[in-house]
């Protein structure tokens, strides 16, 4: 269940257990060289001696002085010393602690074993430093260890620690409670950890359980839409019922509205969905799809989804036509902001076919816990992706990094989004791939890609994929895909775009690519039109660089490069138009305002 950005927030949750770790060994380290130099000073004295065997193995029940140095030595002068080096081991505790806790935060201890495992913990250290309340004998215990006689050492310093406790033993007490009721809040409230981005947020598992479900009630909690193969004739239905319970629901669809009907007979057709249960044990839903195949194209559908007689109110949806004219929007790297949803707002006016989005949809960061962000995201969807006639929009997605919390991610660390979002094949889950294409007649095909997310770029079999998608009999070819070949922001000599260009631009110029759409890099930019990295009249343009929420790196960008002809740091959205003869391409920011277009 771990992956890469988990990490990364583990460890930035534990630098303060890292400083004081660090703080701790160091000034151990130092505190006790320090004793130990300055007691060999005082061994010429010659007053006493270290701890013998007859001082461990006394019988009389009482403690015997350690070392008689102590009488004739002036050690108070020096117990700063032992003051700090307290210190130091008190801070290398709470940072072990800390870690504990930490694991238990970000679910890689269960809490059933971190709270007893911390707490034993503090318990045994509690036990050893609790007899050194006082400077003298710490002092002492420090400098009469060595590796000679480090069992008998051990062995007097339980029995040490034991008489102190049998003597003041409330206070041992006192302090195993708290520790233990400090151990049990930090992890009952901090366990389940999710930290996200655009915007930021950070929730645990108490805090999710106390607040309302994000899927509830009979009928569908969200009901949103994937392109398959062949868009003109088939899409997926998703929806969403919350509860375990694992079995179909149903699709019913027609050409004609039923919308006040109260019998699903009058739809004229209907489909059985798959029920999936969930990935992770807080979602309490099933995740149903229902592949809807033999559709006319440029067609108007209405359909009611659900289980049982628990349906949905009724939706609609259109499927493309065969030939342009038609547009559609794209763009990447979303979030759940509020400039992602009055961007969607902008795009669903304008009455676009379906919507790419090239990855970073949610900034759930591929963390199990992080659910609710997905939910966020699919309400946003659902409530303004409608066109102007009503119907729901349809979606082609790419993988991001922020949806696996890394690069090259197996899919176990990549929750959520294989299963909720089928593109490709039977729709069975384990035949969905991160790569896939979509094709609109005899016009255009859309292909999507994944960039080191999942996949290498020069993945065999991805790039077997490519060049049979690329070849398919259309006019126009297009690509959507995470991390760009041409980065405005981020360097261009990244190891993922250099793959990406020594693999993908080879079979972009060889198959005349029309436009690519990138992401990734939270700005706008648009290319001059280019072939093996060269400019040239007859290239592709690559354009975008995914800012449809994300807040835009203002001046990041690098307008100096050789291959730039347009960049501006602002978030937008693209509208792409299709007509027989030529592709448009407008980018459109927060105010509405058009500030780039082109036409290919």
């Amino acid at each position: 269940m771990g992956n890469e950005m988990r990490g990364q927030f583990f460890g930035l949750a534990l630098i303060p257990a890292a400083v004081l770790a660090l703080i701790g060994i160091v000034g151990v380290i130092i505190m006790i060289i320090g004793m130990r130099r300055w007691w060999r000073k005082q061994e010429s004295v010659d007053v006493g001696t270290l701890v013998t065997a007859d001082d461990i193995t006394s019988n009389d029940g009482n403690e015997k002085e350690e070392m008689s140095v102590r009488d004739a030595v002036d050690l108070p002068k020096h117990m700063w010393t032992a003051k700090l080096l307290r210190v130091f081991i008190y801070l290398l505790v709470a940072a072990f602690a800390w870690l504990l806790c930490g694991l238990v935060w970000f679910d890689y201890l269960p809490i059933g074993a971190g709270i007893p495992i911390t707490t034993i913990f503090l318990w045994i250290c509690w036990f050893f430093i609790l007899p050194y309340h006082d400077d003298v004998p710490l002092v002492e215990a420090v400098n009469s260890f060595s590796l000679a006689n480090a069992k008998i050492w051990f062995l007097h310093k339980v029995g040490v620690a034991y008489r102190k406790i049998k003597s003041r033993p409330y206070l041992f007490f006192i302090g195993c409670v708290v520790q233990f009721i400090l151990i049990f809040i930090a992890c009952f409230f901090g366990e389940g950890m999710c930290v996200l981005d655009q915007p930021m947020a950070v929730s645990t598992r108490f805090m999710r359980r106390n607040n309302p479900p994000t899927c509830a009630g009979p009928t569908p909690c969200h009901i949103y839409l994937t392109y398959s193969e062949d868009p003109t004739t088939s899409i997926f239905i998703n929806f969403h019922i919350a509860g375990t319970l694992l079995s179909s629901g149903q699709v019913y669809y027609d050409t004609t509205s039923h919308a006040a009907s109260t019998s699903m007979s009058d739809y004229a057709y209907n489909q059985s969905s798959v029920a999936l249960g969930p990935e992770y044990y807080e979602l309490q839903r099933t995740i149903h799809y229902a592949h809807l195949t033999g559709l006319t194209p440029g067609t108007t559908y209405y359909f009611r989804a659900g289980r049982g007689s628990d349906l949905s109110k009724e939706k609609s949806f259109r499927t493309p036509p065969l030939t342009s004219p038609y547009n559609f929007a794209s763009g990447g790297d979303m979030g759940v902001s509020d400039i992602m949803k009055n961007l969607s707002i902008l795009a669903a006016r304008e009455d676009p076919l379906f919507v790419t989005v090239g990855g970073d949809l949610s900034y759930a960061d591929g963390m199990f816990t992080c659910y609710p962000r997905w939910d966020q995201w699919l309400d946003i969807w659902e409530s303004v992706m409608v066109d102007t006639a009503g119907r729901y929009i349809p979606m082609i997605l790419s993988l991001g990094n922020h949806e696996a919390g890394g690069y090259e991610a197996p899919p176990e660390d990549i929750p959520f989004y294989s299963q909720w979002f089928p593109q490709n094949g039977d729709g069975t889950q384990k035949n969905r791939k991160t790569y896939h294409y979509h094709q609109f007649g005899s016009e255009m095909a859309f292909i999507v890609l994944d960039s080191a997310i999942n996949l290498a770029p020069s993945d065999p079999g991805q790039m077997a994929f490519l060049e049979s998608a690329l070849a398919l009999p259309v006019s126009k070819r297009f690509t959507t895909y995470h991390v760009p070949l041409y980065p405005s922001v981020r360097s261009y000599d990244g190891s993922i775009n250099i793959e990406e260009r020594e693999n993908w631009g080879p079979l972009f110029d060889k198959y005349n690519l029309t436009i690519s759409f990138e992401n990734h890099d939270h700005y706008y930019k648009r290319t001059k039109r280019m072939v093996n990295s060269v400019e040239d009249p007859h290239g592709t343009t690559y354009i975008g660089d995914g800012c449809w929420g994300a807040v835009a790196r203002q001046g990041s960008g690098d307008p100096t490069r050789f291959y730039l002809e347009k960049i501006e740091a602002t978030e937008h959205y693209l509208r792409v138009d299709i007509t027989s003869n030529s592709t448009t391409v407008s980018a459109t920011n927060l105010n509405g305002t058009v500030f780039d277009q082109t036409t290919v």
